[in-house]
């Protein structure tokens, strides 16, 4: 992912509300994720008009400690998950 790339949530992971954040399932993988309140607010605000320095930016005054650094690994991980897809910018978003 390039620092200038947008952020998507992948359009195969559905969310549901869970009494401690969200619950992500891939369809596509068969993966159920758990989701603090934190990540899930990353996933939901994942809608490809963001780039991850901008989302990160938006979040970390709101998250305690290393808000910074905890989301800048966190994105990594759920794109390596496949929670979350970039768009090169320009790229149209899918619709859905």
């Amino acid at each position: 992912m390039k620092v200038d790339d947008l952020l998507l949530r992948n359009p195969s992971v559905a969310l549901a509300p869970a009494d401690a954040g969200y619950l992500a399932y891939d369809v596509e993988s068969s993966r159920l994720h758990r989701l603090n309140p934190a990540a899930a607010l990353i996933v939901e605000l994942s809608d490809g008009t963001r780039t991850p320095v901008h989302l990160i930016d938006q979040l970390a005054p709101l998250i305690a400690g290393n808000g910074r650094e905890g989301c800048v690994r966190w994105i990594e991980t759920a794109a390596a998950d496949g929670l979350l897809t970039s768009l090169a910018p320009g790229d149209p978003v899918p619709a859905g």
